[in-house]
């Protein structure tokens, strides 16, 4: 891990730590529980009022998928939804391997959980819990590992993926930019000026960087909340949005003339067509070149 995290920027390293901590000590928390339940049982209460719970094997299932999991993204061969690439696999990374760490230091570790409650990391307590090897036996160690786990070869692998990874990520941001249905591009600029845009709701398994001012939201309805207007965007293809034009951009499966019409006819008041929700005060729709339109927020009249 020294040697991997050695190549990474410290922002990234800050953000592995974070997610290990607040996602990865909950999937531990799951994973001793259904461990413990397999093990000992539940409380007959429990037994009553769900009867599945009644068998153990059960539990020992469900401990047996989270360590198949992370086996998986030790080796890189994990996938969400088919895929391998995206924030779902980089993020299910920190939920197992945080809960690896903490099951590693209820064997090495003492009065963990306390220091972590007052800001130490997994991986810190970790290294503190088996001592400090001298660099030379530390480096020892990890050269057997990595020959153990067949590490020369995973990095082939992965850097063979990269131009997979590359391709998917171009297509998904291509599903809004040049996909099927029209253009629908709305303009927020009088009602949020400049800063960053947020989403009121949205799943951090579903979040694409596409540049330096441009996210793109997918996997789930994506909602957003500005000052007197409410929107929802389709669950697919996303939303691209854009900070510095101050625009969101997606695609309905609704033709153009349909969809200014409705507009119109709405007056931007509980407007819903094909996935996508407006409910402000006033709102235009006009053409936009072929297959687009554009969707201006106006605010108060």
């Amino acid at each position: 891990r020294l040697r991997r995290r050695a190549l990474m920027p410290k922002n990234a390293i800050a953000w592995e730590d974070g997610n290990e901590l607040n996602e990865g000590l909950a999937t531990y928390v799951e994973w001793r529980a259904h461990d413990l339940w397999a093990k000992q049982g539940v409380g007959a209460p429990l037994r009553a009022a769900l009867a599945k719970l009644s068998d153990p094997k059960v539990f020992a299932q469900q401990g047996e998928q989270i360590l198949m999991k992370l086996r998986n993204l030790a080796r890189g061969t994990f996938s969400v939804n088919g895929s391998e690439f995206g924030p779902a696999a980089v993020r299910y990374r920190g939920y197992d391997f945080g809960a690896a760490l903490g099951r590693a230091l209820d064997r090495v570790g003492t009065d963990w959980k306390k220091q972590v409650a007052t800001g130490a990391t997994l991986i810190d307590l970790l290294r503190a819990a088996l001592g400090a090897p001298a660099d030379a036996e530390l480096a020892e160690r990890a050269d057997a590992y990595e020959k153990e786990a067949g590490y020369a070869a995973l990095v082939l692998a992965k850097q063979g993926k990269a131009k997979d990874a590359l391709a998917e990520r171009e297509r998904r941001v291509a599903s809004v930019t040049a996909g099927k249905g029209t253009l629908v591009v709305i303009d927020f600029a009088a009602l949020s000026k400049s800063g960053t845009v947020a989403p009121s709701s949205y799943t951090p398994f579903g979040i694409l960087h596409v540049d330096d001012h441009r996210r793109m939201f997918f996997m789930v309805p994506v909602k957003f909340d500005f000052t007197g207007a409410r929107l929802e965007m389709p669950e697919s293809p996303g939303v691209i949005v854009d900070e510095s034009a101050r625009t969101l951009t997606t695609r309905v499966a609704l033709a153009p003339e349909a969809l200014i019409e409705a507009v119109a006819k709405s007056d931007g008041h509980e407007f819903a067509a094909a996935g996508l929700k407006i409910d402000a005060p006033h709102v235009t729709a006009t053409a936009d070149g072929e297959n687009a339109i554009r969707i201006a927020l106006k605010g108060v009249r």
